[in-house]
């Protein structure tokens, strides 16, 4: 067993990690459609007040996302592991208790190391399931790479909220992939880690999660050795994926890392990203380490 995977095992967490291909930039503005305007609804695919914004699904596919346009492509496949015990966690209770179960965070150790690849990856591919509804929040007021995908104007996003100049209807945006909604970062703020530990997220977080029992909300998050912010948002969250860089991630950086994680009841996941690995001649695959003692 490897330093990383005593480190982990240490931290009591279930770790599989998958092979998965690193991505191209993409540098592609999305239309932007007039707001529509929208009364509060049960129904979820109702309840998002704000602007559509309209991607190019070619231009995401030939970056290495997963688009609905191809769902059964090698990373598709790929993320259809990683998916399905994240979901297994999220809705293993019928009935959520004080803590929703369904905030999740994706980070990694240093920069570089495809968490938002991974993130936006998992959104999409969560938002693919029959029933399930996807909020990506942009909280990497630093580099806030979701938002450069989605091509959303920093004046209005997260950090607006937490400072009460927005509403949630000025800045939730509607995708044309069916079932996901974006939340870009906002202006970078000078106190941006004192705005995600204040009682303002914690309430957003918490009401929007209680509110929406049945969406998915994933936020992408810094590093975890570049800012304070990352652990400050993961004592928020139900669950965590930690994305490795095959080759790149040095242990050290990656057991670092996860010890900054040690005051959190939750439970981790590690995504390998940048693997050669292979399952057959076609996919990668993952595989598992540690034990799961979180739930």
């Amino acid at each position: 067993m490897s330093s990383i995977e005593k480190a982990m095992a240490q931290k009591k967490t279930s770790v599989p990690s998958f092979a998965l291909e690193p991505p191209s930039p993409l540098n592609h503005q999305p239309t932007h459609v007039k707001k529509h305007n929208l009364h509060h609804s049960d129904n979820p695919t109702e309840a998002f007040i704000g602007e559509r914004i309209d991607l190019n699904l070619d231009i995401l596919e030939q970056r290495g996302f997963i688009t609905p346009k191809n769902p059964k492509s090698r990373i598709a496949e790929e993320y259809r592991l990683i998916k399905r015990p994240i979901l297994k966690t999220i809705f293993k209770n019928e009935q959520f208790d004080d803590s929703p179960n369904n905030l999740l965070m994706v980070t990694s150790a240093l920069q570089g190391e495809g968490k938002t690849f991974t993130a936006v990856n998992l959104a999409i591919s969560i938002a693919m399931e029959y029933n399930h509804e996807v909020l990506l929040i942009d909280a990497d007021t630093i580099k806030p790479e979701t938002s450069k995908i989605f091509g959303i104007q920093k004046k209005h996003g997260l950090m607006e909220i937490l400072q009460g100049t927005a509403y949630e209807s000025d800045v939730i945006l509607n995708t044309n992939i069916p079932s996901l909604y974006v939340i870009g970062s906002g202006e970078n703020h000078p106190f941006a880690t004192e705005l995600l530990a204040s009682q303002q997220m914690l309430g957003f977080i918490t009401n929007i999660a209680k509110k929406h029992p049945h969406w998915v909300i994933i936020f992408d998050t810094p590093p975890l050795l570049m800012t304070t912010q990352s652990s400050v948002l993961a004592h928020f969250m139900s669950q965590i994926i930690f994305v490795i860089s095959a080759g790149n991630t040095l242990q050290t950086a990656a057991k670092e890392a996860v010890a900054m994680l040690d005051q959190t009841e939750q439970v981790v996941w590690a995504v390998m990203n940048k693997s050669q690995q292979s399952m057959g001649s076609s996919y990668s695959y993952g595989y598992g380490y540690g034990e799961n003692n979180s739930n």
